[in-house]
């Protein structure tokens, strides 16, 4: 074989293997770019304002209860509220497998208590008001947005927010642990699909 086409070979072979090494670098630097939290990982710290005002965090709870957060776009919200609704009257059956209930958005602590109270919700709402544990979640963000409402007697109100979060749940288990992620829950079905991965768990559990 001439050196000449030696030459040749190695120069076409040159351009094959370029572009593949620099995909994979561009791949790698996405990946450092992005927060994922996987099924089995230790769920991220939580501490945020409740709708009472007060203090809610993770590490006091976790250990007692399995956890079932949702996360979703913003109070009163069409959508969200039959979510949420969904969960509140599921909730009795879910606290007898051991479980809590809390949601999350980027509302005011005042927004959620006014949300809690017309929708009689029996369970706590957290206010991720400029959105970091949801990004250490790595739920999708969008910007601001306000809800319109209008009460019985035309009146119309306004409920404001500085991030609208995607509607992504989650379970973590009584070691911290994330044992459930789903990033594309459907309103209606969210709290039963739940209800039944918790019902799978706690027998699986009673089997071992």
């Amino acid at each position: 074989m001439s050196y000449r086409t030696i030459r040749s070979m190695l120069f076409w072979a040159a351009l094959l293997v370029v572009p593949c090494v620099s995909g994979t670098i561009s791949a790698d630097d996405e990946y450092q770019k992005t927060i994922y939290v996987r099924v089995g990982d230790l769920a991220p710290n939580i501490q945020l304002q409740d709708d009472q005002g007060g203090s809610w965090k993770l590490s006091q709870h976790v250990g007692k209860k399995y956890l079932v957060l949702f996360f979703y776009l913003g109070d009163f919200m069409p959508l969200c509220t039959k979510q949420a609704v969904t969960y509140r009257d599921t909730l009795r059956k879910l606290e007898a497998l051991g479980a809590e209930v809390i949601g999350i958005s980027g509302d005011s602590a005042a927004n959620h208590a006014k949300f809690k109270e017309a929708n009689r919700l029996n369970f706590t709402l957290l206010a991720d008001v400029d959105g970091e544990v949801t990004k250490a979640y790595g739920v999708a963000i969008s910007g601001p947005s306000t809800t319109k409402v209008k009460n019985v007697n035309g009146k119309t109100t306004y409920y404001s927010r500085n991030i609208t979060a995607s509607r992504w749940t989650w379970i973590i288990d009584k070691e911290g642990r994330v044992i459930y992620k789903n990033t594309s829950p459907q309103y209606t079905e969210d709290a039963k699909q739940v209800l039944a991965f918790l019902e799978k768990t706690v027998a699986e559990a009673k089997r071992k």
